[in-house]
């Protein structure tokens, strides 16, 4: 994971995309000041129904919906008119009343909730009175250049940051920013003067003339989340917290979004901590101790957005210099992981890719891997900037199903992914480097049982938000704005399948176009095309963007006509361009592949001189995340009654990776039985015996559990049940 909220704050859902158009018209308001009251007494105290008729803008409609607390306004004025038009600045956020209102955790959620929300809208004057027509993206016309920042860390209760930023304000309306909404702000200045402004929603917005070049200084403390008990302390007697984090995702100094490119900056940051404690800046840094105090100074070695502070009085950093990198962790000695078993696995990630792929962008000289105790038990699920962070218990390095630590590790190669489809050059890449590494240290079995993991998880698994029953038909990569799985489980079959259709020599140039021009400017999906279709020597955009825009994956079937092989797509909406497409036909004297290049709703291919053809297979190697049509119509699962885990089970289910919810089995003599039809692919499963004693016997065995590979033998109809 990189820097999107997900993972670490529970954020949105949002299935819909860009801003929709009203399904009726808005009331209009008298004057731009009555609009803006208007909207936001509807956001406070309205119904959702009541707020969509003023709003257009289907995300702040989510949020609206979703929320679960109280709705408060926090800003509804107008910070610029001109005839017929005004731009108004609207900010509110949710209050759960969970935790301390001042705390860094409780305005990091309500600034994250709020920013597809709180922000700049665009007005102008109708026949039927002021109406909101859209939101205006924080990045308009804005430029944050650079961030000079100066923090003191008392571990007992807060931060006090000094953040001297120079910005480019280009928009006629002034410039904003995201800021931790529990930020108590000391001063803010323009070029050294007090600037009018105003902050709440998670939004700082000063009022400031256009320039291409102007020094934002901002003085403010953010309290810490919660009572020292909460930050490693075993009680609030105990003095100091042993641990703590302001994560790049609690937005403690400011930035755009999680998107812009705008907001990339060279970044420096001094901090100043009791010596008792190490701190990571996420970034290079050097350390001193003086007088009772440690100093540590990092320097970003390319535009960063946003850096996080971790620290730990336990850690014992350690170094390892690779030459062509820096390896440094921060860790405690019970950590589950050396640090030689880190710089090790840390060392054969960069040893893969970089041949490929050449050195990660900017180049990255620089990695740490850091042990955050505020995040709870788990592992590395987490990359921030130069940084791939570990709970706790360090979890597993990795295994012939995952490699989570590769996955982090290999973001350094994409990590400033800029744009609408940021994230599926964030993670779709991370975990095409998982697949990767799996090939290299397990061999190719291990690599397709992976992709089908992958695929399974897009046609049946939950999306971050629980909701379960697979992501087909339901949601498209362009139209989630957050870090939802859709980018890791479809949005990685765009880099496998356009590794094959290009081949390795192409793929490997075009990856390492698109990484030399990060940091250069917009590194978004556009880049990406550009960069690929140049190393093809031809467009790839009708290539990737089905993938990107379309809620459906190919619906691709064949069938023979005479001498013609007729191939069609039949899923709704966007047509794919497939290229490289092979179509297994059964003959009498054997199988024979047949390649084309699918553009249209039907394609065909002559097959004079092959003979009589029985079976057509479309796709049998899985090149591709298509419908599959073929598998077994019964599959049987048992568990025996003897089992001990199922000794005294009244009931018992099967789950796996290929259900959207667990199936109850049948009890047939001494056995328990679920049978299935289902698609060719390898599939996880696991019995769920209940209503058995609790016993000894009860612990995990290799009955309950296992891998089933189905094989192509026939079509196939309801191929994920439960749907």
């Amino acid at each position: 994971m990189t820097r999107s909220i997900a993972g670490l704050l529970g954020v949105l859902a949002l299935t819909g995309g860009g801003f929709a158009s009203a399904q009726r018209p808005m009331p209009g308001a008298r004057s731009p000041e009555s609009l803006a009251t208007m909207i936001m007494q509807k956001f406070s105290s309205g119904t959702p129904d009541e707020f969509a008729a003023v709003d257009p803008d289907s995300a702040g409609r989510v949020f609206m919906r979703e929320a679960r607390g109280a709705r408060t306004t926090e800003l509804a004025q107008v910070v610029w008119t001109s005839g017929d038009h005004a731009v108004l600045l609207l900010g509110g956020v949710v209050r759960n009343g969970t935790s301390s209102p001042h705390g860094a955790s409780a305005g990091s959620n309500e600034t994250n909730g709020a920013r597809h929300f709180s922000g700049f809208y665009d007005a102008m004057k109708t026949s039927s009175g002021w109406v909101v027509t859209h939101q205006i993206p924080f990045d308009s016309a804005n430029f944050i250049h650079t961030q000079r920042l100066s923090v003191d860390v008392f571990p007992s209760d807060s931060i006090h940051v000094i953040d001297t930023v120079g910005i480019a304000p280009g928009a006629r309306y002034g410039f904003g920013v995201r800021l931790n909404n529990a930020v108590q702000l000391h001063s803010v200045t323009i070029d050294g003067s007090p600037v009018e402004h105003a902050f709440g929603g998670g939004v700082l917005w000063l009022k400031t003339r256009r320039s291409a070049s102007a020094t934002m200084v901002l003085d403010y403390s953010l309290a810490a989340s919660g009572p020292p008990t909460n930050r490693g302390s075993d009680s609030a007697a105990a003095g100091p917290p042993a641990f703590g984090a302001y994560n790049n995702t609690d937005v403690w100094h400011p930035f755009f979004d999680y998107l812009s490119s705008n907001e990339l900056a060279q970044i420096s940051i001094t901090v100043r901590i009791p010596a008792e404690y190490y701190l990571t800046t996420t970034i290079p840094q050097t350390d001193t101790v003086i007088a009772g105090t440690r100093i540590i100074r990092g320097q970003s070695l390319h535009n960063e957005f946003a850096l996080a502070l971790i620290f730990d009085r336990d850690w014992r950093p350690q170094v390892t210099d690779f030459g062509t990198f820096r390896f440094e962790s921060f860790t405690t000695p019970a950590f589950r992981h050396s640090h030689d078993s880190l710089a090790a696995a840390t060392k054969r990630v960069y040893d893969l890719l970089t041949p490929r792929f050449g050195e990660p962008q900017f180049p990255s000289r620089y990695l740490a891997a850091v042990q955050s105790r505020a995040l709870g038990p788990g592992g590395f699920n987490v990359r921030m900037n130069n940084a791939a962070i570990s709970g706790a218990g360090g979890g597993s390095l990795g295994s012939s199903q995952s490699q989570p630590y590769a996955h982090e590790t290999g973001h350094a190669w994409t990590m400033n992914g800029t744009g609408r489809a940021s994230n599926f050059l964030h993670e779709a890449w991370a975990t095409f480097v998982e697949a990767l590494m799996l090939r290299s240290l397990y061999g190719a079995d291990a690599e397709h049982t992976y992709w089908d993991s992958m695929r399974n998880s897009y046609m049946v698994g939950a999306d971050r938000a629980g909701f379960a029953g697979g992501f087909e038909g339901k949601q498209s990569i362009l139209a989630n704005y957050d870090n939802g799985r859709i980018h890791y489980r479809k949005g990685v079959w765009i880099l496998y399948s356009g590794n094959y259709v290009m081949g390795d020599s192409a793929f490997n140039r075009g990856m390492r176009l698109f990484i030399d021009g990060m940091g250069k400017g917009p590194s978004g999906y556009e880049e990406l095309i550009a960069a690929w279709s140049k190393a093809a020597g031809h467009s790839m955009k009708s290539f990737v963007m089905p993938w990107l825009t379309s809620k459906y994956i190919p619906n691709v079937d064949a069938r023979v006509d005479g001498t013609r092989l007729i191939v069609t797509q039949e899923q709704p909406g966007e047509l794919f361009d497939l290229p490289k497409l092979e179509v297994e036909l059964t003959t009498a004297s054997g199988t024979v592949r047949k390649t084309m290049h699918l553009v249209h709703r039907a394609d065909t291919v002559s097959l004079r001189g092959i003979g009589a053809v029985g079976e057509v297979r479309v796709d049998p190697d899985h090149h591709f995340l298509v419908q599959r049509h073929w598998g077994e119509p019964v599959v049987r699962f048992e568990l025996p009654v003897s089992a001990p885990a199922a000794l005294g089970a009244t009931a018992v289910s099967l789950n796996g990776n290929f259900l959207r919810s667990p199936i109850p089995a049948t009890k047939n003599g001494d056995v328990w039985v679920v049978d299935l039809p289902m698609t060719e692919g390898r599939y996880t499963w696991l019995w769920q015996p209940s209503g058995a004693p609790i016993r000894a016997t009860n612990a995990p065995e290799s009955a309950l559990t296992g891998v089933r590979i189905v094989r192509p033998l026939q079509r196939v109809t309801n191929a994920y049940p439960g749907r």
